[in-house]
């Protein structure tokens, strides 16, 4: 028995075979991702309009009222209430 530590040619040709397939199975797959991207690749559509919040128009419509025409509506006499504030109470109920 004279073996020494050389592969054996089948065994050369075998990891040969093998590393070839591997390469070949990564270049496949990045192929089909590229094909695919450049396939998919449209220019975006325009972003959709904002939309506005329901409670944003009767806040709007609420903030042209004076504020002593909010109080009553508030049901608060207190006169260190913002408007701001009397127009969020109003707007949440």
């Amino acid at each position: 028995m004279n073996r020494t530590n050389e592969p054996h040619p089948v065994e050369l040709l075998l990891l040969a075979g093998l590393v070839t397939l591997e390469a070949a199975a990564v270049l496949l797959v990045a192929a089909a991702a590229l094909l695919l991207t450049v396939a998919s690749w449209r220019p975006a559509p325009p972003p959709a309009p904002p939309m506005v919040h329901p409670l944003a128009l009767v806040a709007g419509q609420l903030e042209q009222l004076p504020v002593s025409r909010l109080r009553p509506l508030a049901g608060t006499r207190s006169k260190r209430i913002r408007k701001a504030e009397l127009v969020a109470m109003l707007a949440a109920c």
